[in-house]
């Protein structure tokens, strides 16, 4: 497995270089590829301790070199997106005059203004709306999107933060991350959510903030430290999700939760126990490399599109009966031949469902593609950062989250897409009409220090 790692190691290293030169940045790429390492590395380093307790190696290995070509796939739809973002002064492009427009000012937004709003909108969207819109038909497609808004807030702060050259608005930032996977775990039972935030928050503060070399080189004991909480946090999870869903009080949630901490010790690849449960839930190569096995033996044939029905796209509220959209646990038992135990939580996985769409061409195909959309979407909303140009900032934004899902299915991918644009649309006639009418709060009186924040920025 030393020689995939190595390759994993070079991809990363033209993903880090090619996402954060001047003018071309791309944090929801980087978020991206973090996301899908997070699913995919864990399965094989462990391969490189004391394995003896691990089974399914030629599985694991064809199933990360399924994903090493979706990676590379990825980075070339990226450079053939990318164009440099010129670097025009302020009220000469296209975005500001349409800034100016929406707000009737040629003054600069206020980044701090602007993140307080849409952090308290995504804040009361997921936690509160989000449990009563589940019960509603389509209203779930439509309030979670607006849930991302809460990480659109804080990306606000981290470019404000950029533009200033503010360390303590910066560390404060930082610091307060680790909230967001406990507070998805304490209401939802699910601390994958939050976690996918923080490394969506972390790509956006790595490509604004000029220091990237201290970022990278405590990285990997961040990952480390991240791999030792996930090996106890699997190993109490079932109790933790007991007490979440079945509504026990926030005192007994608490202190599940923080009996992750008592059990937490150094990942070591000599822990039967800990290697176990991250092979099971961080090892999605070995269902690509069933998969790959199960279609080249003639067990199965490929899909062709079918796992993406254009039925999916129909409102719930339209058709009521509409089948649930959601759940790979059928197709990859269909497509791998493995059977789970009933409740099980399965994700397809992008590299699994490209791959029994189309074969190996859909590998290379699908990544292609979804690296042009997502380097193209980094363009408008950095570009939308720039031009201080908020709908361009929401609809990039917005999207492109909706694209940061690597471990689940295309169907959910495509239901999201349309939930996301639709809010991005509405949300930029609410916010901007709410900005206009209150003008004094959200926009600055000089913009003096933008150029020269931007050059520090994208360094």
């Amino acid at each position: 497995m030393e020689d995939l790692l190595l390759w994993w190691l070079l991809l990363i290293a033209a993903f880090l270089y090619s996402s954060s030169r001047k003018g071309r940045l791309s944090p929801m790429l980087l978020a991206y590829v973090a996301t899908l390492s997070a699913l995919h590395l864990p399965g094989v380093i462990n391969y490189l301790g004391a394995a003896d307790q691990l089974s399914g190696e030629a599985e694991t290995r064809i199933g990360f070199e399924a994903t090493l070509l979706g990676l590379l796939m990825l980075l070339v739809g990226s450079l053939l997106a990318r164009t440099p973002i010129k670097q025009l002064e302020i009220g000469s492009g296209r975005a500001e005059r349409r800034r100016i427009r929406a707000t009737g000012s040629a003054a600069r937004l206020n980044n701090h203004a602007l993140g307080l709003m849409m952090l308290a909108v995504g804040v009361g969207a997921y936690f509160v709306a989000m449990p009563i819109a589940a019960r509603i038909p389509s209203m779930s497609a439509l309030v979670s999107p607006m849930g991302v808004l809460l990480i659109l807030g804080i990306w606000f702060f981290v470019w404000d933060a950029a533009l200033r050259r503010d360390r303590r608005q910066l560390g404060l930032v930082l610091l307060l991350l680790p909230l967001l996977p406990a507070s998805t775990l304490l209401i939802g039972g699910f601390l994958g959510y939050g976690v996918g935030w923080m490394l969506c928050i972390l790509a956006v503060v790595y490509c604004f903030w000029p220091r990237r070399a201290l970022f990278v080189a405590v990285s990997p004991l961040v990952a480390y430290v991240g791999l030792s909480i996930g090996a106890a946090y699997f190993l109490e999870r079932s109790e933790i999700r007991e007490a979440v869903w079945g509504a026990a009080p926030f005192e007994e949630r608490i202190e599940r939760v923080m009996q992750i901490f008592e059990r937490l010790e150094p990942y070591r690849f000599d822990n039967v126990d800990q290697v176990r449960v991250i092979d099971d839930r961080l090892n999605q190569n070995f269902l690509v490399g069933a998969g790959i096995f199960s279609h080249q033996d003639g067990y199965v044939e490929l899909h062709f599109g079918s796992t993406v029905p254009l039925w999916a796209l129909i409102p719930r509220v339209v058709w009521p009966e509409k089948p649930q959209v959601g759940g790979g646990l059928d197709l990859v038992r269909e497509f791998t031949g493995i059977h789970f135990v009933d409740g099980t939580s399965v994700g397809t996985g992008h590299v699994l469902e490209f791959y029994m769409n189309f074969g190996w061409y859909g590998i290379i195909f699908g990544f292609l593609l979804l690296g042009f959309i997502l380097a193209r979407l980094d363009k408008l909303l950095i570009e939308g950062f720039r031009y201080q140009d908020l709908p361009a900032i929401l609809m990039g934004g917005l999207l492109g989250m909706a694209l940061l899902q690597p471990g689940g299915n295309l169907m959910e991918m495509s239901v999201s897409l349309v939930g996301a644009f639709v809010v991005a649309k509405v949300t930029s006639l609410f916010v901007m009409g709410y900005v206009r009418r209150h003008s004094a709060r959200f926009l600055a009186n000089s913009d003096a220090d933008v150029s020269s924040g931007w050059v520090a920025a994208s360094r």
